[in-house]
């Protein structure tokens, strides 16, 4: 059987271009259709492609990030499968992530820990980072909360000459803030200046980044939240597009973006958001029991509050009830099981407070929109 040569070109100096690659693996060793040599290559925009014209390609998968990568790859004639939705090519079918729905999930997260102020910092010039800005300050606004938005030069650090300028910047945000970056690297050169002038994370400073790099995140102190993006399965559904180009000979169309996966919750963005301390007590109460079968009226007294009163300060502060809470706290465990380990449904049932696997089924399928078994298989971790 012939071999077929799939050259993957990411330009990323990081794990993306690795999970790219990796979900490009995955597809065409799962299917066996026939053989797959895969040949990771790297190449700067400036040199030239000298001797391509040679390689055996029965295609690309690479995101053309310029008019110039565009023009010389559309010159050597190659299938080719674009991994950047920033800008469209013409003839070039694109996989890419909802970066919209990306900005979305994060400032759901922190409209859950009770924030009332916010603030995007995003890097500028980039069409994806800019739509995860636009999704953030779209759902945040839609709640009449207070938002703010600062753009980074296209560098991954703050430069020494605009210091003063972010000190103001970061003094003058309302204190406590959500903070969400449109990248991870932007979150650790926000965290380190705040770090460095005196401001609190995450006490002061909530910070949400972008694109889960473990690594990175796990690396910050505070370790940092990132919405995970599933570059694994934009390299799985890539491989998927070229084969059927290659086995059809009819160039296909784009598939929808991809949705983020979820956020990975660590240190940076674990405060609770709220001054009022009965409050505060009652959500600590339910996040420590949540597996429990638990009572409102428990959580009350516990909370030093009538049940009303309890029920009245959650929706002022939190837009929900208590119970809406206790809901969410168990879904986002299930989740988590879901991902990251193959537990049973009705031991995960079990384990996240819901009295048994069809309860749980119905709850989740009616929060999320899908089974859980659904959930499990477009979001599992791949190793």
């Amino acid at each position: 059987m012939k071999i077929k040569h799939i050259l993957v070109f990411q330009p990323w100096i990081h794990h993306l271009s690795h999970e790219i690659l990796y979900g490009v693996l995955d597809y065409f060793s799962e299917t066996g259709s026939h053989r797959v040599e895969v040949m990771p290559i790297m190449w700067e925009e400036r040199s030239g492609l000298s001797g391509a014209q040679q390689w055996e390609c029965h295609g690309l998968i690479a995101p053309l990030i310029s008019d110039a990568l565009y023009r010389r790859v559309a010159a050597l004639k190659w299938r080719c499968i674009n991994t950047h939705s920033g800008m469209t090519r013409k003839g070039v079918p694109c996989v890419d992530i909802d970066h919209y729905a990306t900005g979305c999930m994060a400032a759901e997260h922190l409209l859950g820990q009770g924030y009332e102020s916010f603030a995007y910092i995003g890097l500028g010039g980039m069409r994806a980072l800019e739509l995860r800005g636009q999704g953030f300050l779209d759902t945040i606004r839609a709640e009449t909360k207070t938002v703010s938005a600062y753009s980074l030069p296209d560098v991954l650090d703050i430069p020494e000459r605009n210091r003063k300028q972010w000190t103001t910047r970061l003094q003058k945000l309302p204190k406590p803030c959500g903070v969400y970056c449109s990248d991870d690297q932007t979150a650790r050169s926000v965290t380190s200046f705040a770090r460095s002038i005196g401001i609190h994370v995450p006490d002061e400073l909530a910070m949400v980044g972008t694109q889960n790099d473990e690594g990175l995140c796990r690396g910050m102190s505070p370790p940092l939240s990132s919405v995970h993006l599933p570059y694994r399965k934009v390299g799985y559904e890539s491989g998927r597009l070229l084969d059927e180009w290659i086995k059809t000979r009819k160039r296909p169309a784009s598939p929808p973006p991809l949705p983020p996966s979820h956020i990975e919750v660590r240190a940076s963005s674990q405060a609770l958001a709220v001054e009022d301390e009965n409050l505060r007590r009652a959500i600590r109460y339910l996040r420590a029991h949540y597996m429990d079968k638990v009572s409102m009226p428990d959580v009350a007294r516990q909370s030093g509050l009538s049940l009303r009163n309890l029920q009245r300060r959650f929706q002022q502060h939190l837009g929900h009830t208590p119970q809406t809470e206790l809901r969410r706290i168990r879904m986002q465990r299930a989740k988590e099981l879901l991902r990251d380990t193959g537990v049973k449904l009705e031991d995960i049932a079990d384990q996240t407070g819901f009295p048994n696997a069809n309860y749980l089924c119905e709850q989740f399928r009616r929060l999320t929109g899908v089974s859980p078994g659904t959930y499990r298989s477009q979001n599992r971790r791949l190793g």
